[in-house]
């Protein structure tokens, strides 16, 4: 891997419909960091993450990732940089079968048939899905295709990968599968969930969107702790860190 870090600089993004999503933003992200981009619904978070891999281009302000800023012209190197895992896996199976979806990014990447046969087959088996290569993505459960959606971009060969509420629609079972893929993986991993456990698990860091600006960044144990950030930003606490109220009520501290 190059340099895999972010830097974000007073990023500004307005809908044509005038609503503003993002105002001056900025962070940066180390290489090899695990980050959660937290927040209300509405707070900003995708349109964050969009921006990573040049879906959507500043308005204002700029991102880099290692030495190169993205612009239109740049969009080829930063999405052989960059690998978006989008909320929704349908948005990014659409070929017959899971081999040929996973195939699918290496082949446009002009890859001999060699290399496009390795990087596909070893995307799946990080993935644990070699045995669906066969498959319609359609026959598929939720936690398959979210697998199968990640192995799409794994056998790119990303530096970066981000992941839009990657843990929406799986079962206890699928959620847990994906944590542990998640916790394998060498990559700079940035992610934007209302899962706060799955943040607990994965993230070191969280940066908090609050009506489009960061209201906070730090490591996760101190935000998760701060009571007031939370109720002001409209989120709460992970169950996890809360005290067992029949225990809190009683004078009892765990």
């Amino acid at each position: 891997m190059t340099n895999s870090s972010i830097s974000i600089n007073q990023l500004c993004f307005s809908y044509p419909d005038g609503t503003t999503a993002l105002h001056e933003v900025s962070a940066n992200i180390c290489a090899g960091e695990a980050v959660a981009i937290i927040g209300a619904n509405g707070a900003g978070k995708s349109t964050l993450l969009l921006h990573l891999n040049g879906c959507l281009l500043p308005a204002n302000g700029d991102i880099k990732i290692g030495a190169i800023e993205i612009t239109k012209k740049s969009l080829s190197d930063i999405r052989s940089m960059v690998g978006m895992v989008f909320q929704n896996p349908d948005d990014q199976l659409f070929m017959p079968t899971v081999y040929e979806d996973v195939a699918f990014g290496p082949l446009n990447q002009g890859l001999t048939p060699e290399e496009i046969k390795k990087r596909t087959e070893k995307a799946l088996l990080d993935v644990d899905a070699l045995q669906l290569q066969d498959k319609p993505p359609y026959q598929l459960s939720g936690g398959e295709k979210r697998r199968v959606a990640i192995a799409t971009v794994l056998s790119m060969s990303p530096e970066i990968l981000v992941l839009d509420e990657p843990t929406t629609g799986l079962d206890a079972l699928g959620r847990r599968q994906l944590i542990s893929l998640l916790k394998g993986l060498n990559h700079t991993l940035i992610l934007a969930t209302h899962d706060l456990e799955l943040v607990l698990e994965l993230c070191n860091r969280v940066i908090v969107l609050h009506q489009g600006r960061i209201a906070a960044d730090g490591p996760a144990a101190e935000i998760f702790q701060n009571l007031d950030l939370l109720k002001q930003t409209h989120l709460e606490q992970p169950l996890s860190l809360r005290g067992c109220p029949k225990c809190v009520g009683n004078g009892v501290q765990s």
